[in-house]
């Protein structure tokens, strides 16, 4: 090969390199979450017994709280776990609206974070929600 051939092969291989790690860290960074349960609006009948929060692309959780309609908060301890999905036993719930607030780190040290809403206990009968 001649000196031309081999500087433009050079510069090719650079720029596509360098493309490759622009768009491979974008893709990391858009890590979504799934699915919850119970899911995100849902009203039920009977307090759930799991928190559960799954997401595209393994993360790890680092923070995790449960908000009832009066305020009062339950902090879950987190593990260090690289998992798709995290889940936490929970104790008996009372009737009302909850909150959950999360935050989560990506495998390439991305923050997100987001919450969902769920309500607990009888359903009026002038209130139409689906319910589970």
């Amino acid at each position: 090969m001649n000196i031309i051939m081999t500087t433009a092969l050079t510069r090719f291989t650079l720029i596509s390199s360098l493309l490759l790690l622009c768009f491979s860290g974008t893709a990391l960074a858009h890590v979504k979450i799934k699915e919850t349960s119970p899911a995100n609006n849902v009203h039920l009948i009977t307090a759930p017994t799991e928190l559960a929060l799954s997401f595209e692309h393994p993360v790890t959780l680092t923070k995790l709280t449960l908000t009832d309609a009066k305020g009062g908060d339950v902090n879950f301890t987190v593990n260090n776990k690289l998992v798709d999905t995290h889940k936490f036993p929970l104790t008996s719930l009372n009737d009302g609206h909850y909150t959950v607030n999360w935050s989560a780190k990506d495998k390439g040290g991305h923050i997100l974070s987001g919450h969902f809403n769920f309500i607990v206990g009888a359903m009026p009968k002038d209130h139409q929600h689906k319910s589970k």
